[in-house]
């Protein structure tokens, strides 16, 4: 009897158990994010002089600019020529690469009250640019001469983790809700020159964040929606560097003091599961 007894108030709670609300939650997300990291380095670079070359005066010129970039002069790198005595520039090239991801894990404290935590790669990007002078030498490849230019190639990347704890309210069903919490962004800036690796730091931005879900798959276990999120912290400040030239040791430019990188926004397809 005792048996039959506990082998039924066995299955009553796990019946229970069943039934009952689902307490906590775990997804992975991607999709596009967006930064101002890059936007900010490029204002940067120009303000530093550094620029990107795009051939020099004239067709002919241009074209002899076009060649150089696919090898090298006297063997070295760090010239290139036009049929001008100048090189036509424009703005720092700017890279978005790489898969942003993030991860998150919550609880719910009551039926429309989660306490959230997450972590993710948030931002990678890279911008590039060259300082350009005359050094006073021409270049004859046998048709005319050319004269040769002078670059110090600059580049900078930017990756950003962001970790955040955020209180989340939602509707009784779980399909769409919206929180607020503090942000941290793990800073890591890389800079090279003329290929060569300059240095790499790492920063910790504080900072907070708001976010906003709708499931528009919201079962008993697993969901399906699209996430929308933006941290804001305090920007990047970046210190003056110098780059030179390795076939011309006078020839110094000088990337100035800047700050970069305190916004990040993203819009997600976020997929997870209930236990």
């Amino acid at each position: 009897m005792k048996k039959q007894f506990f082998t039924t108030s066995l299955l009553i709670v796990l019946f229970l158990q069943a039934g009952a609300q689902k307490k906590n939650y775990f997804s992975l997300e991607s999709g596009s994010y967006y930064g101002n990291a890059n936007k900010n380095i490029a204002s940067g670079m120009t303000q530093s002089g550094f620029t990107e070359s795009r051939g020099g005066g004239g067709l002919l010129g241009g074209f002899f600019n076009f060649l150089s970039s696919f090898g090298s002069i006297y063997g070295d790198d760090n010239f290139t020529y036009s049929g001008s005595n100048h090189i036509r520039q424009w703005p720092p090239e700017e890279y978005l690469d790489k898969i942003k991801y993030r991860i998150r894990a919550g609880h719910y404290l009551n039926t429309q009250t989660a306490i959230e935590a997450g972590f993710g790669l948030t931002y990678f990007g890279r911008v590039s640019g060259q300082d350009i002078i005359f050094s006073g030498r021409q270049y004859n490849n046998g048709g005319g001469y050319y004269n040769l230019f002078l670059t110090n190639d600059f580049f900078l990347t930017s990756r950003i983790n962001t970790v955040y704890v955020s209180l989340i309210k939602n509707n009784i069903a779980h399909t769409v809700g919206i929180g607020a919490g503090p942000a941290l962004s793990l800073y890591k800036l890389s800079s090279k020159s003329n290929n060569d690796p300059i240095q790499t730091k790492n920063y910790l931005l504080p900072g907070g964040m708001v976010t906003g879900f709708w499931n528009f798959l919201s079962k008993k276990s697993w969901f399906v929606g699209l996430r929308a999120e933006m941290s804001l912290t305090l920007p990047l400040k970046i210190d003056e560097m110098k780059v030179s030239n390795p076939s011309d040791p006078s020839f110094v430019s000088t990337f100035k003091s800047m700050k970069a990188g305190n916004l990040n926004r993203s819009i997600t397809l976020n997929a997870g599961i209930k236990f």
